[in-house]
């Protein structure tokens, strides 16, 4: 699969659903945050996060309920299947 990302580049990207072989439904949360909130726009992929993360744009911190670690076991089930 390929989408377009940020400034519109386009990049593939694969999503892991049940019956992949690399798929798994654990999950770590994360809290992004816009240095500017009136710049805030949808972001549609990792590549997105990673790439306004590297140009300081947004700030990205693992989610700490309660000052631990948390692991969200969240599977996708796709309905069309």
């Amino acid at each position: 699969m390929s989408s377009t990302g940020w400034k519109n580049i386009p990049h593939k990207h694969k999503s892991r659903v049940p019956g992949d072989e690399d798929y798994s439904p654990m999950s770590r949360i994360y809290f992004i945050a816009w240095k500017d909130p009136k710049s805030a726009l949808l972001l549609q992929t990792k590549y997105d996060v990673d790439t306004l993360e590297k140009e300081g744009i947004i700030s990205v911190n693992l989610a700490k309920p309660m000052n631990a670690d948390h692991i969200v076991n969240a599977p996708i089930i796709d309905p069309f299947q």
